[in-house]
């Protein structure tokens, strides 16, 4: 795993890529249909823009796979942040 000290240097690691060069680059995960972006964290870590103006966030940090919507980047940011490193 990946030895972040803080949220901000995790986030700093985030770069936006287009949805098409994301999945064929990724081809076994599935984005949401109105995915337009993805932000490509270290490590693989992602989040998913929306056409919405929403940002999707994906936790199966367990055996179940739940998405989080957030209205901000910066939210979407701290819900990764929550439900990965800060659980370990």
């Amino acid at each position: 795993m990946e030895n972040f000290k803080t949220k901000h240097e995790f986030i700093m690691t985030g770069r936006f890529m287009d949805a098409q060069k994301f999945a064929a680059e990724h081809p076994k995960v599935k984005l949401h249909a109105d995915c337009t972006d993805v932000v490509v964290y270290a490590g693989g870590h992602y989040i998913q823009s929306i056409k919405t103006g929403e940002y999707l966030v994906r936790g199966d940090f367990s055996e179940h796979t739940v998405f989080f919507g957030t209205s901000t980047l910066s939210e979407a940011e701290d819900k990764l942040w929550e439900e990965y490193f800060n659980k370990y």
